[in-house]
């Protein structure tokens, strides 16, 4: 028995469905299409929930809850499953294949099993500025469907920590988020994430969580793994954006889904700095006019030490690291030297990260250099 089928075409298709091409397609189909019944982005969460208003008014999926954020990932999916749809109708009347035999029949059948959207996830604290703008406008960018949270962790602040003073902008966060096209906000209370005061837990690998970062706040990546863990699996996306700034945390990420076998694609983004250098950092509004400009040493130690490798090529670690502490003389270093993507003391200045904290007043800076 022979088979028809649009052989180039469905390769086109199941080849392409994740390309840029796609997605930007996919996008505007969603903005502009007006031959089937779908609702508004706000009209699929009810109207007593507290963000309503302002997801009506940014066209963005707000939830807050399990259910609604489910229901609002469900919502754009069906949208997305709907394109698709009608890109193969648009496509199905093309020239054709001629099939002769039950093998290639079933080749092509795998093949023609409908493709997923591709869900870009950026978990933040909120207090948004243009560092998690970088990671937001990639992840729309880069997706079918992107989720941006917001939710202070009170699991990774130790209780000498600034949980309650730490900054919260939410109508200025949701702003943010809506005129970047991010699909759905999750914005979930405590008790959405925690359920129980005796939770399961999840420790760092030991070599790599309790230096740096972990001396200090030895209870900090327990917490964080424990949040991200809970989040990538409420949403399940197939990319999630971090920022190289906090580079320990990065790296540990990549570990547990490594070590979990969870099927998601980490992708680190490169600091974003302020118009002075200075790191972007929801703490830095609590540094006074003469503790930023002290703070300034900082951003010059990281421009030095890339001239001098870039530049110069120079690769010695204890010359690089001794030119950095006279730039920093002045400031409390609590850690600085040149670590391999394990965490372990690099031996020169190449394929590793130098890493810096200081701690300036009540709180403290970090700031880094990825060197090839």
């Amino acid at each position: 028995m022979q088979y028809t089928i649009n052989k180039q075409l469905l390769n086109q298709f199941t080849n392409t469905h994740n390309s840029d091409s796609d997605i930007k397609a996919f996008r505007t189909y969603t903005k502009t299409c007006q031959d089937f019944n779908i609702l508004p982005h706000y009209q699929i969460i009810e109207s007593s929930t507290p963000f309503y208003n302002l997801s009506k008014q940014y066209d963005i999926l707000i939830a807050t809850t399990r259910e609604e954020l489910h229901n609002a990932i469900a919502y754009k999916k069906n949208q997305y499953y709907m394109f698709l749809h009608k890109k193969r109708d648009s496509e199905i009347s093309k020239s054709c294949h001629i099939i002769e035999s039950n093998n290639e029949a079933l080749s092509l059948l795998n093949k023609a099993q409908q493709p997923s959207p591709t869900i870009g996830f950026t978990p933040t604290m909120g207090a948004l500025h243009n560092g998690h703008k970088s990671l937001i406008t990639a992840n729309v960018a880069q997706n079918h469907i992107s989720i941006v949270s917001i939710f202070v962790n009170p699991t990774q602040f130790a209780p000498t920590e600034d949980l309650d003073k730490y900054p919260r902008t939410i109508e200025k966060d949701i702003e943010l988020c809506g005129n970047n096209d991010v699909d759905i906000l999750f914005i979930p209370t405590n008790e959405t994430i925690y359920q129980e005061n005796d939770e399961i837990t999840l420790n760092p690998p030991k070599k790599m969580g309790y230096i740096l970062e972990g001396y200090y706040r030895p209870t900090h990546f327990a917490g964080v793994l424990q949040v991200v863990l809970k989040l990538f699996n409420l949403i399940m996306p197939t990319h999630a954006y971090f920022g190289q700034k906090d580079a320990q945390q990065l790296l540990i990420i990549q570990k547990m889904v490594q070590h979990l076998c969870l099927p998601i694609k980490i992708i680190g983004m490169p600091i974003v700095r302020d118009s002075d250098n200075l790191a972007l950092s929801s703490r830095n509004v609590y540094l006074n006019t003469q503790e930023r400009k002290k703070a300034l040493a900082i951003p010059t130690t990281i421009f030095h030490l890339q001239t001098r490798i870039v530049n110069d090529g120079m690769r010695n670690r204890k010359i690089l690291k001794q030119e950095a502490k006279e730039i920093l003389k002045d400031l409390e270093i609590d850690y600085m030297d040149f670590y391999t993507y394990d965490l372990q003391f690099a031996k020169e200045a190449r394929e590793c990260i130098f890493l810096l904290a200081i701690r300036m007043g009540a709180i403290r800076l970090l700031d880094n250099l990825w060197i090839q």
